[in-house]
């Protein structure tokens, strides 16, 4: 009888324990996710329809800087055909100009060297700009596509770095970013390198248009708007690029509906 009770309490003693443990467990896997899921929900980025607006200042001077995108390069005409110079002429603001030098980005003076080579680098370009008295109060920033070099953080600080120069030089600039813009299958593999482009935007409330985001050129559309080169567009393709960025130049804040693209040059 007594070796009954003894074993049936060590039972209901085991029993206990393995309660408690149990309950334990579950406190100490809530206690050590909840917070997990809360710091994922607070770091969730925003969409990309709540990101900075676009002010159009009184008599606006607009400035489009970039790579050979921007360029205008294998477009029919570049002055003509290229994207910048299609939205420029399409915004027609008292006055503009387009910087675009192929090879070049926010980390990448262009050639083969462009780590060390940093002539061409856009905070150089810049500089330069406003040595020649150059006053732009809008400043779209194109590029990415050269960058891809850098690692992600080093991208982002560069591209922080560069919007500082061009607030030092010109007090109160608009600066819109605008990420790459590759044809497929080339600009997915350019995702981290505008998201790196993105982290600055968002740190600093500057307005972005981010081509990859929203979808503009697929794997069904690229081959109409690619160069044979598969990593620049076609005369096509800068018209379809000036289109887009208008659309979203007016979603942002600029003048709305978008204006209509000049005709092109024959």
């Amino acid at each position: 009888m007594t070796s009954t009770r003894a074993r049936n309490a060590t039972l209901a003693v085991v029993a206990v324990v393995v309660l408690l443990i149990g309950v334990g467990l579950i406190w100490d896997y809530q206690r050590t996710t909840a917070p997990a899921e809360a710091t994922a929900e607070r770091v969730a980025p925003p969409s990309l329809d709540r990101l900075a607006r676009i002010t159009v200042p009184e008599n606006p001077t607009l400035l489009i800087m970039g790579d050979s995108y921007t360029e205008g390069y294998n477009a029919a005409n570049q002055r003509e055909n290229g994207w910048a110079y299609l939205a420029a002429r399409a915004l027609n603001y008292p006055r503009w100009s387009v910087d675009g030098v192929g090879g070049t980005g926010f980390t990448w003076g262009g050639g083969t060297a462009g780590d060390t080579d940093i002539f061409n680098r856009y905070d150089q370009r810049i500089l330069r700009s406003a040595e020649n008295g150059l006053q732009p109060n809008i400043l779209v920033l194109q590029g990415g596509q050269n960058d891809y070099r850098a690692e992600s953080e080093d991208l982002t600080a560069a591209v922080l770095s560069t919007m500082q120069t061009a607030r030092d030089v010109w007090p109160g600039v608009q600066i819109v970013l605008m990420t790459p813009s590759a044809p497929q299958p080339l600009g997915n593999t350019l995702k981290p390198t505008a998201d790196a482009i993105k982290s600055a935007a968002l740190a600093t409330d500057t307005p972005i248009i981010d081509p990859l985001a929203y979808g503009w050129f697929t794997d069904a559309n690229s081959p109409q708007y690619a160069n044979f080169d598969g990593s620049h567009l076609n005369t096509e393709g800068h018209l379809f690029l000036a289109e887009r960025f208008l659309e979203q130049y007016a979603k942002r804040g600029g003048p709305n509906p978008p204006p209509p693209l000049p005709a092109p040059a024959v």
